[in-house]
């Protein structure tokens, strides 16, 4: 996979308090070499909810991941993504505090498909509160720690088509924690190859198991390999 730069526009419908919207548009960037790959996201909001309109940077992300084995076809990485919160949080656009997501992941192809499998541990860093006075988070709702997995599955044809499909898991571990605490997401997406070095990609997720956080999403994006 090349180093790219992609933007992203996704809506997320929710009744969290009330139902609203949230438009984020995401910038992201991903340097690659042989032995790893580290990037990161920068998104900007603009908030429609329950307690008015909103617009601002979300909470940005950072990630880094280290091949532990690689061969033609099949890869084995783990890495970590940290949240940094520049969000405003009193007004949902992001926590208040750090999160880091380490992750193990295998990625395997075969022919003209491919497969991806994830597996990662989610914690909050840092002291925040979410107590009924904290402000309520409309944007990438979490609770301080959950465990995560992620399948997904592509298929591609006369090298420029590809479709795909990709479910999200997600437990909340906290015993204390309120409210739903197993979610299940599933999604679909469809790619194409403009160029040598441009694509698009749409689709959406829905929730399968709890709507809680979410009650659909769906985006667009393109991106710029280099």
């Amino acid at each position: 996979l090349p180093a790219q730069l992609s933007l992203e526009a996704r809506y997320v419908s929710f009744d969290i308090g009330g139902k609203g919207s949230y438009l984020q548009n995401a910038l992201s960037g991903v340097f690659e070499h042989q032995y790893f790959r580290a990037g990161g996201i920068l998104p900007l909001i603009y908030l429609s909810g329950p307690a008015g309109e909103a617009f601002g940077l979300g909470n940005t992300t950072l990630f880094g991941e280290v091949y532990v084995f690689t061969r033609p076809g099949t890869r084995l990485s783990v890495g970590s993504q940290v949240e940094t919160p520049t969000g405003n949080s009193a007004k949902g656009l992001g926590a208040n505090h750090f999160m880091a997501i380490p992750y193990a992941n295998l990625w395997q192809q075969f022919g003209d498909w491919r497969f991806a499998v994830q597996f990662g541990f989610q914690q909050t860093l840092g002291h925040h509160s979410h107590d009924a006075s904290s402000p309520v988070l409309y944007v990438n709702p979490h609770s301080d720690t959950e465990v995560m997995g992620r399948l997904m599955g592509s298929y591609t044809w006369s090298g420029r088509y590809s479709a795909e499909l990709a479910s999200v898991w997600r437990q909340v571990m906290g015993h204390d924690a309120q409210g739903d605490k197993a979610f299940v997401d599933i999604g679909a997406g469809f790619r194409v190859a403009v160029a040598d070095r441009l694509a698009v990609r749409a689709g959406a997720d829905i929730p399968l198991i709890s709507r809680a956080r979410h009650l659909y999403q769906l985006y667009a994006s393109c991106f710029y390999y280099f």
